[in-house]
């Protein structure tokens, strides 16, 4: 009688087809699919997705911590409560997307549009958003402590009770 197990070289060959489904599921309901790169010494798969396109197919509270988004096309994104804690976002195309009480903890936002997008709640302590274009952003009840905001387009932001980079908490109409 043929099995599978049979056919794989050993518990790795497991996890490749593992990888391969969870590519399709993503794929099919997703939009996108976030690559499992496999380090055969230790079977850990880490989640990346250069160059991603999303728009508005990531699910919200996702867990997307450490993943690499450079470049990539998220614009209408529904991101709210997602763990992008030191997620890689520089050049990112986030316009209009929902980043509500999403925590985006060091993550390097360098360059990144966020025309529109709302961060309200959102956690933004020590992020990167140099360069960043946050024009029209909703950043009311978000934490900005420690972030890095130089050279940072901040023109129509929304702020209220938004505690600003230096750790002082802003009223509005005042921008940090």
């Amino acid at each position: 009688m043929f099995s599978w197990r049979d056919a794989l070289p050993s518990n790795s060959g497991w996890v490749f087809y593992a990888v391969i489904v969870v590519a399709v599921v993503a794929l099919l309901n997703f939009g996108a699919v976030i690559w499992l790169s496999v380090d055969a010494s230790n079977d850990q798969a880490r989640e990346r997705a250069e160059g991603m396109r999303c728009n508005e197919r990531i699910a919200p509270r996702a867990d997307l911590a450490g993943c690499q988004f450079s470049s990539a096309a998220m614009t209408g994104s529904q991101l709210s409560y997602a763990d992008l804690t030191g997620a890689q976002m520089s050049h990112a195309s986030l316009v209009g997307a929902d980043l509500s009480h999403a925590d985006l903890t060091d993550a390097d936002l360098r360059s990144a549009d966020l025309t529109g997008a709302d961060l309200t709640g959102a956690q933004l302590t020590g992020a990167d958003l140099s360069l960043a274009q946050l024009t029209d952003a909703n950043l009311a009840d978000a934490t900005l402590t420690g972030a890095t905001m130089d050279q940072t387009r901040v023109d129509g932001v929304t702020w209220s009770h938004t505690t600003c980079p230096d750790g002082a908490l802003n009223e509005a109409p005042n921008p940090c």
